[in-house]
């Protein structure tokens, strides 16, 4: 932790994973109506990591007076608000591979084509989401691992969709999706409890699966034609 907040922004590392974290331990409390939980060995580490992050800023601001972007955080207006929210959802389905960044690709070429997995794979993890979600509601201690995931996604997605993370005139025509690397991978720890739980008895159990696997399989295999090929096209590597 300390030797991250040399090379990088201790805003960001707060507020992905210590404050999720952190909110983790205040739910756990809540739930299960134990201060106990407060003082578990899981929850004084996670105490310890904060501390060494912290550590971090005192350290970098002595040795090599680094500031960082993320420190000019500001407020976004009322009016902007709704097109904060669209640029999060839609950030997420840039991460995928969903839809292509640019008005020129044709739906049924081939290329256009391989952007369907993208919103596949998309749409299974926010289905496997609600599902957790649900799970959580009303079978919590089940689910309980999952819950930190939960929390890292929920968190993340609400702070970004409400904070401008950058000076005004560095932030670029859209939100920048890699802000959300840390909750999109969140969301495949919640699809792999999903999978757990699914009923391969069930005829639509089975379809999830195999749809998956080949929308995985289609994406890797542009992934890795648009490598070998000059088209460079580094989004959706």
């Amino acid at each position: 932790s300390i030797i991250c907040r040399t090379t990088a922004g201790y805003e960001f590392i707060t507020i992905n994973i210590i404050i999720p974290l952190l909110l983790y331990i205040v739910i756990e409390v809540c739930i299960y109506n134990n201060w106990r939980k407060a003082i578990e060995p899981k929850s004084i580490w996670i105490y310890l990591i904060s501390g060494c992050v912290f550590v971090g800023v005192v350290l970098n601001s002595i040795l090599v007076q680094h500031t960082s972007a993320t420190s000019e955080m500001h407020w976004i207006s009322l009016n902007n608000l709704m097109s904060h929210i669209a640029e999060v959802i839609a950030a997420y389905v840039n991460i995928a591979g969903g839809l292509p960044e640019g008005d020129n690709i044709s739906v049924f070429s081939i290329s256009g084509f391989s952007f369907v997995s993208g919103l596949i794979i998309i749409a299974l993890l926010f289905l496997a989401l609600i599902f957790c979600i649900v799970k959580l509601i009303k079978a919590f201690p089940k689910f309980h691992s999952i819950l930190p995931f939960v929390v890292v996604f929920l968190f993340c997605t609400s702070f970004y969709s409400l904070f401008d993370l950058t000076y005004e005139q560095n932030r670029g025509t859209f939100f920048s999706c890699r802000y959300l690397c840390i909750a999109f991978v969140s969301l495949f720890f919640i699809f792999a409890k999903f999978l757990s739980e699914l009923d391969y008895s069930k005829i639509y159990s089975k379809i999830i699966i195999v749809v998956f696997i080949v929308a995985i399989i289609v994406m890797t295999a542009f992934s890795d034609y648009y490598k070998k090929t000059e088209r460079k096209e580094l989004s959706r590597l």
